[in-house]
């Protein structure tokens, strides 16, 4: 029994999107819990009102779970992971952001994949742009921690298959987040979600846990999700385009992690503060250079 999680904040548009998507998946075994982090938008009962029109067979598969709070990306995964632990069955929980569509065959791809290879506990799809389906968003991030800074392995590429292979996962360092493939063993092994960020850095944290405990990493390339990017917090490629929560939490966090695994690279990452700190007056977003004193007072 495969679980996935899918988290809601003021999305529910974007939710019953990837869950309708969900119910086309060719995989027998899954139960899906929607988690709704305190929706001030009427979220739950418009998730409540799909959820009331389905046929018995399907709405069955379907829990929505009232986090309480709004606590970040971190708190409320946990609250439907900690769910799934409670099923003896639950082999491993497929983690997605709400602004996902999946390919049908996604999650079966994902299990023959985990089945083959055990010893990866940690296991991304490919992303590709939900607006420009043809395009990859990510088959994984580089992290350097120098800086405190990654990068979306393939991003803007056609997807011609150049990343489809084994081989791929050692060039990576971590799954992103919009789509993460959990095994039970890994969860009981490194842990649940970190709690502290709210926003960004959770997976990369993960994955870091998982290394030093001896896991492995997992790339899936016959696994495809298509990700809208940023549809309740305001990510996006371009910089120049991103919310205030967004930039905050990109930056306050490079810190955070960094004093949390890699202390040693706290100067640097702080020097690296300072070019941020140049590109927001470059870009005339003097009210975000409060954001990067904050981080490096910190």
């Amino acid at each position: 029994m495969i679980y996935i999680i899918v988290l809601n904040w003021n999305g529910w548009h974007d939710t019953l999107e990837c869950l309708e998507s969900l119910l086309q998946l060719q995989f027998p075994n899954y139960r899906v819990v929607v988690c709704d982090n305190a929706s001030e938008d009427g979220s739950e009962a418009r998730i409540r009102q799909w959820l009331t029109q389905l046929p018995p067979h399907q709405s069955e598969r379907f829990t929505l779970v009232q986090t309480g709070e709004n606590r970040g990306y971190g708190p409320g995964n946990n609250v439907g992971i900690r769910l799934a632990l409670k099923d003896p069955a639950m082999e491993a929980v497929w983690i997605l952001n709400n602004d996902v569509v999946v390919d049908p065959h996604a999650l079966s791809a994902l299990y023959e994949y985990h089945l083959a290879h055990p010893l990866r506990g940690l296991i991304g799809s490919k992303l590709r742009f939900y607006a420009s389906p043809d395009r990859i968003q990510a088959v994984g991030g580089k992290f350097n921690p120098v800086f405190a800074s990654s990068t979306h392995v393939g991003e803007f590429e056609i997807d011609q298959g150049q990343y489809d292979r084994d081989a791929i996962r050692t060039q990576i360092d971590y799954p992103v987040g919009a789509a993460l493939f959990v095994t039970r063993a890994y969860l009981e092994s490194v842990g649940l979600l970190a709690e502290e960020y709210f926003l960004y850095f959770e997976e990369i944290d993960w994955a870091t846990r998982g290394a030093r405990a001896g896991w492995e990493l997992g790339y899936c390339w016959q696994s495809t999700v298509f990700h809208k990017e940023g549809g309740s917090t305001g990510s996006h490629a371009d910089p120049k385009l991103k919310s205030y929560l967004s930039d905050y939490y990109s930056v306050i966090n490079r810190v955070r992690f960094t004093r949390k695994f890699y202390p040693g690279y706290l100067w640097s990452v702080k020097l690296g503060l300072l070019l941020a700190a140049a590109n927001r007056i470059r870009r005339l977003q003097f009210d975000r250079l409060k954001i990067v004193l904050k981080a490096l007072a910190s």
